[in-house]
């Protein structure tokens, strides 16, 4: 009979857990997706779920200007040396 409360025990933790990394992967692309939306990437973060989606990511404001993120012609030549190497590392 111990083993099996053993058994019963372990799926029951194995569940838990699984639940718990589902919900934290869903709130996490759920707050990515709504910053992406926003624009809200170069600013603070604009709501707890966001503040706690960057923190988990490891990623903060990281100093990103509009500037820094503005689209760029590639084939009108507007990247510069210092955006190509960038792009390499």
């Amino acid at each position: 009979m111990d083993r099996i409360m053993v058994a019963v025990a372990i799926g029951m933790a194995l569940v838990f857990g699984t639940g718990i990394m589902v919900g934290v992967i869903a709130m996490v692309s759920m707050s990515i997706r709504r910053e992406d939306k926003r624009g809200s990437l170069t600013g603070e973060p604009p709501d707890v779920m966001a503040r706690g989606a960057r923190r988990l990511n490891g990623v903060g404001l990281r100093d990103i200007t509009p500037r820094d993120i503005a689209p760029r012609n590639i084939a009108q030549g507007d990247i510069t040396a210092r955006d190509r190497e960038d792009v390499r590392r």
